[in-house]
């Protein structure tokens, strides 16, 4: 009997492609043409698919968009539903063997719909929370932390109950019927669940690069990209900058747009400063820099920057209040002040003020007046 030949694969796919694209990497590294894929993914997405799934993967168009929340910040609970029973239709003509997500809800939810063997590849928010020293006087991190795991649960666990009607109660509790895979070094992103995949994974379509003085990331999207006033600002400071960004393909002075397609870890060594909108895959890609300021977009992103922040001694920059935003559990646009971000060298360390920011060594925030 012929074990795993037919696999259905579901990314999370919203605006960005960091699920997409951790999902390719994952299926080229593990699989090859005597596999029977099928990836289910939106249109806007086919023309990335095309450069960088492996060609063997046969590509199904979902019909139905999914937005996790509504106009009044609740979850879509009429998308949500569509986009299973349009699922479960794919699922029940393809009859997979094994089902693999990215993060891995959809993936639990059609599992345990159909009895299939599923695997999630999993990072930040869906995972557990990380754990916070309490000897160190850590009271906002610790709380920072719970509130932003409380959040992300929220609509998660609304997520798997509408998904198995009422079968389950909460994404913690379906997690454990499936395989959790961590493509991350277990020292970066210790977990007590899963297997971690240290080992890098074989791309298609990247480009590669050299190592760069500042790297600033964008997100996949390319849609919060640093501002002309805060990219005249660093300009000043540093003699080369290098903006990665999907729609940035111009050179405005010592300013270098690449667009986003280079392979970020090609672009890292131990000398290089990065800014970054905190995606998994970035986070991944850029251990090797000699200091991150994370500077998150959503909580997906600010749940990444909490474990890097904690198990690997980044600064975590605040251009929002993201207690008020948590709290509020409204919805908010995702974005990055950019504009509120000063930055200024010091004995060759470059330092960002006019923001509340955490560090290892001085966790509690403060506020340094603008340069």
């Amino acid at each position: 009997m012929v074990v795993n030949k037919r696999i259905l694969v579901l990314p999370h796919i919203g605006t960005a492609f960091g699920h997409l694209i951790r999902l390719s990497e994952f299926i080229n590294e593990t699989y090859d043409s005597s596999f029977d894929i099928s990836l289910v993914i939106p249109a806007h997405s086919l023309k990335f698919c095309k450069g960088h799934i492996p060609v063997f993967v046969k590509l199904i168009i979902q019909k139905e968009a999914f937005s996790i929340n509504g106009n009044k910040g609740n979850l879509d609970v009429k998308s949500c539903l569509k986009l299973i029973q349009e699922l479960a239709v794919i699922c029940d003509e393809i009859k997979p063997n094994l089902i693999i997500g990215d993060p891995g809800i959809q993936a639990a939810i059609l599992g345990n719909m159909f009895g299939i063997q599923w695997k999630g590849i999993m990072h930040g928010c869906y995972l557990p929370k990380p754990i916070v020293d309490s000897k160190n006087n850590n009271g906002q991190l610790h709380a920072l932390v719970e509130l932003a795991w409380e959040v992300s649960n929220h609509s998660m666990n609304k997520l798997v109950k509408i998904g198995t009607n009422g079968k389950f109660k909460s994404w913690e509790e379906i997690r454990k019927t499936g395989q959790i895979i961590i493509p991350n070094n277990s020292a970066f992103e210790p977990s007590p669940i899963g297997l971690h995949i240290e080992q890098s994974f074989k791309r298609i379509g990247w480009e590669t690069g050299s190592p760069v003085e500042l790297l600033i990331t964008c997100c996949s999207e390319g849609n919060i990209q640093p501002t002309v006033p805060f990219l005249t600002k660093i300009s000043r400071t540093f003699t080369e900058v290098t903006v990665a960004g999907i729609t940035l393909k111009d050179k405005i002075g010592n300013i270098n747009f690449i667009g986003n397609n280079i392979a970020y870890e090609t672009l890292i060594s131990n000398k290089t400063i990065v800014i970054t909108h905190c995606g998994h895959g970035t986070l991944k890609s850029i251990k090797k820099a000699k200091r991150v300021f994370m500077i998150p977009g959503d909580i997906d992103q600010l749940c990444n920057s909490l474990i890097a922040h904690v198990y690997h001694g980044w600064d975590l920059v605040f251009d929002k209040n993201w207690f008020e935003i948590l709290e509020s559990k409204t919805p908010f646009k995702r974005e990055i002040n950019w504009n509120n971000i000063h930055l200024a060298m010091r004995k060759d360390e470059l330092i960002i003020r006019g923001l509340p920011i955490m560090q290892i060594a001085n966790v509690d925030y403060y506020q340094p007046e603008h340069i």
